[in-house]
């Protein structure tokens, strides 16, 4: 269990390094090309309308086309990674853009592990939807009690692992879930569980410094 958490640690580490590469490799794009009028907050909102183009396909019309269903989940990790590397190059980091990047990866990859893993993988399913949940309780207390905390690289890990193992799932569908891609959701729940408690501490912390102000 120690040696899983070090690698998880060690895991975190090399996308932290990746996630500050990024930001430098498209920020001379963002800063000459990207046009000032679609902000952050529009490319949140187009993902929470992928999402609801999917649930659609996937719960009203039973759609069995899963190329759309992976392209379309595809744009959405696409505009994840980009919507935050436009919020803090020019600097439009937002309280509302805080609050809704983690929600429309939840209602963007939700319904996808409820469609994939119901009904040979409950536990695992039960165990993704509760770590969010969890998460997702002390993003609303930042929320209502004005805290600016933003994301944490765990919660970036976790988005990332989840994106590449649903596309994964959908590639191999309607076959079983190759084993390889529940081996990395059952992984992914680590840095989801360091998310929460660094979340968790972040509020500690303010609750800390407005009692002594």
């Amino acid at each position: 269990m120690v040696s899983l958490i070090t690698f998880s640690k060690s895991i975190i580490s090399f996308f932290k390094r990746i996630d500050t590469w990024r930001d430098k490799v498209l920020s001379g794009f963002i800063i000459h090309f990207w046009p000032r009028s679609i902000t952050p907050n529009h490319l949140t909102f187009l993902r929470i309308g992928i999402a609801a183009v999917i649930i659609a396909l996937l719960f009203y019309y039973r759609y069995d086309n899963f190329l759309v269903v992976m392209l379309l989940l595809f744009i959405g990790a696409m505009l994840d990674i980009l919507d935050g590397s436009i919020a803090r190059t020019l600097g439009k980091e937002t309280k509302l853009g805080i609050v809704l990047d983690p929600l429309a990866d939840r209602i963007l990859l939700i319904p996808v592990a409820i469609y994939s893993l119901l009904p040979h993988h409950i536990p695992l399913l039960l165990t993704i939807i509760s770590l969010e949940l969890c998460s997702a309780i002390p993003s609303l207390y930042d929320h209502f009690k004005i805290i600016f905390i933003p994301a944490n690289i765990s919660a970036k890990v976790k988005a990332f692992l989840h994106f590449v193992s649903f596309l994964g799932i959908l590639a191999f569908w309607p076959n079983s879930p190759h084993v390889f891609f529940i081996y990395l959701l059952w992984f992914s729940n680590i840095p989801m569980a360091i998310s929460i408690y660094v979340k968790i501490l972040d509020i500690r912390k303010f609750l800390y410094s407005k009692k002594h102000v």
